[in-house]
């Protein structure tokens, strides 16, 4: 169950213009950079902890609740608006910047839109902050959330899109709170889908794109740790019969023995392939280079449209007749019934 505190009326853009301008010379360093750093953080949402870590302020929560109260305090002083009042009488001076959410791990601040608007026009904020960037300011939120984690063993996979549809589900989990995870299964085993729950519960709820911020940047960060390139596995890796080692010769339907019965592959055709169609999926459309960067770039499946073992010959592959980029997700699909299902029946899925 998640309790929301939020002003009945939150003041306007104009009314936060004014308040902040009457109280600027009487507010702290410190208590600016809160505002600024919150500003920067995905969806404007952070604890009070996560911010002391990020706005660098030395004392942790009890420090930031305090300058963050105190400055609602003066703005409403100053403008003679009302923070909100909970049961026991007590002034929520805070509320004045944002609406507070309390879940059952943590306390989230999401700065109010009109807070926010008010910064930039006065020139408060920027994505030139010579202290705060954006991207760093993530980046360090999602470290300080991952190193605080208990668990006794990574038992992940590689990231590639199901990864990545198993941590959203996690994350709407937490979301939802009809689905919950106990600290005994949690600090058991870490896998991407309770991943998902734990930066959820952390996090609360943030739209899509910055869940998929999230994933991709602990992906970088599983990669790196586990010294995975994807380079080495687009050459090592033997993921389906179309995907194995490479042979001398252009052509295809020579049949070896490797985990699974697998064909030769020549790396001339793969590329004449990837160079007609791109490294886009034919399929679903994703691209590891635009997703993952650098890290990412050239890697896909190549699908033979016809399954070799009904060749069960020799032949010479026609790169564009013959072969298609897929990705790993779609490319498991594919092969989930024999023969396989066609490129065309896979898109109409999930069209």
């Amino acid at each position: 169950m998640v309790r929301i505190y939020k002003l009945t009326q939150v003041p306007s853009v104009d009314d936060y213009v004014t308040g902040l301008t009457a109280i600027q010379s009487r507010i702290s360093e410190k208590q600016r950079r809160l505002l600024q750093v919150q500003y920067h953080t995905p969806n404007r949402k952070v604890t009070a902890t996560q911010l002391a870590e990020l706005a660098n302020i030395e004392g942790g929560r009890p420090v930031v609740n305090s300058l963050y109260g105190r400055m609602g305090h003066l703005f409403c002083d100053a403008t003679g608006f009302d923070a909100y009042k909970h049961i026991n009488d007590k002034y929520f001076w805070w509320s004045v910047w944002s609406i507070g959410y309390a879940t059952r791990n943590n306390f989230i601040w999401e700065m109010h839109h009109e807070v926010a608007k008010a910064l930039e026009l006065l020139g408060w904020v920027n994505n030139n902050d010579q202290f705060v960037d954006k991207d760093k300011s993530s980046n360090l939120l999602y470290e300080k959330i991952f190193n605080e984690l208990v668990y006794e063993r990574d038992d992940r996979n590689p990231p590639d899109n199901r990864r990545l549809a198993q941590f959203k589900m996690g994350w709407l989990n937490a979301k939802s709170s009809k689905k919950t995870y106990t600290n005994k299964t949690l600090n058991k085993r870490l896998t991407w889908n309770n991943l998902g729950y734990r930066f959820g519960t952390q996090l609360g709820n943030l739209d899509d794109s910055y869940i998929e911020e999230t994933y991709n940047f602990l992906a970088s960060k599983y990669i790196a740790n586990h010294e995975v390139s994807l380079k080495d596995i687009t050459k090592d890796t033997v993921f389906f019969a179309e995907e194995v080692n490479p042979s001398e010769i252009f052509r295809e339907g020579v049949i070896h023995q490797i985990s699974v019965n697998a064909y030769e592959r020549d790396p001339k055709a793969r590329q004449k392939c990837i160079s007609h169609y791109g490294t886009s999926c034919f399929i679903c459309g994703f691209n590891f280079g635009q997703t993952f960067g650098e890290l990412g770039e050239g890697f896909i499946h190549v699908h033979h449209l016809k399954p070799l073992s009904q060749i069960r010959t020799e032949y010479e592959v026609d790169p564009v007749k013959d072969l298609r980029p897929i990705c790993p997700n779609c490319h498991a699909m594919i092969h989930r019934k024999s023969p396989p299902f066609s490129i065309d029946e896979i898109k109409s899925l999930i069209s």
